[in-house]
């Protein structure tokens, strides 16, 4: 989906704003003294040599421009209850002009991946240290929300522009520091941004990271499970599998290395999920769901077949 397409779809977040001035006021201020070209030509002169600080320095030059903003961000990653995918999805980049993300995301296509991917997960970490609660009797050090509205736009840019950052830290993302109900929102939102740049990146992160985290809530008592955990897992993979162009893509899409998109393993948690044995423990609204994305979606995408396991 093109930015400027998801500018469209962005007058849902218009409620985050605050009066005071929104972040596409601040942000087409940007465009209107057109001097982001200029400022990445700099940045890139005077630390040729360290290719981080470059990276750095962008994020510093976002949280000057955006430095008015009154951006409540924050409340759709801590808010409850949580807010639907389809609100933010396009949050913040449907607020940035697309000449803006035009020259920033050219000027991000030199940087290597493996550095990019540096940051992703660097910028992960930043945003997470504001949306944990505050350690008792502890000096939590807490950066501005200007600077992690700006970590929040870039990083946006990146797993658009380059989804394939967001597969190379996937086993990352498993790790016990980036697990928690409260946790999930962000990486679900992570995940929309990189399908939105490749719908075979989202299907792959959902059935990686997402499938095996629902399957074991989904074994859980109703009392100790988070359904709102399960519905935001759900949408995106809803949202991924009603793309029009779906069957094109996911049929005959691969991610690095040509691994399919979803493994034989996680093919087999989604066939437990969606036709469970009698034994099993599935809440009907999950197998339901799950049916309606995948199975009755076969006409349109070709995920299943009625005599087994399509490779996708």
């Amino acid at each position: 989906m093109s930015v400027e397409k998801s500018r469209k779809k962005g007058q849902t977040s218009e409620k985050l704003m605050d009066p005071m001035e929104s972040l596409p006021e601040a942000a087409a201020q940007i465009d209107l003294w057109d001097d982001l070209a200029a400022s990445l030509v700099k940045i890139s002169k005077s630390h040729a040599f360290v290719p981080e600080e470059q990276l750095l320095k962008f994020v510093d030059y976002l949280e000057i421009k955006l430095s008015s903003v009154q951006y409540l961000w924050l409340d759709m990653f801590k808010g409850s209850p949580c807010p639907k995918l389809i609100d933010m999805i396009d949050v913040p980049l449907s607020h940035i002009p697309v000449s803006v993300y035009d020259t920033s995301v050219e000027w991000l296509d030199k940087f290597s991946i493996g550095l990019l991917c540096a940051f992703v997960v660097w910028s992960l970490n930043r945003l997470l240290t504001i949306l944990e609660p505050p350690q008792q009797g502890g000096h939590q050090r807490r950066t501005t929300s200007k600077f992690h509205v700006a970590v929040f736009v870039a990083l946006a840019m990146v797993l658009r522009n380059e989804p394939n950052t967001l597969v190379i830290v996937l086993p990352t993302l498993k790790e016990d520091e980036y697990q928690g109900h409260d946790k999930l929102p962000i990486l679900v939102w992570m995940m929309a941004q990189a399908s939105q740049g490749d719908l075979s990146v989202g299907l792959y992160s959902w059935s990686c990271n997402l499938l095996p985290v629902f399957y074991q809530e989904n074994l859980l008592p109703v009392s100790r499970s988070n359904s709102q955990s399960m519905d935001l897992i759900l949408q995106l993979a809803e949202m991924i599998l009603s793309n029009l162009d779906a069957r094109t893509i996911l049929v005959n899409g691969t991610v690095i290395d040509k691994q399919r998109l979803i493994s034989p393993y996680a093919f087999e948690l989604l066939m437990r999920l969606t036709f469970p044995a009698s034994s099993e423990r599935v809440k009907v609204s999950t197998s339901v769901r799950l049916y309606d994305a995948f199975v009755n979606s076969d006409h349109k995408h070709g995920l299943y077949t009625h005599t087994g396991y399509r490779e996708v």
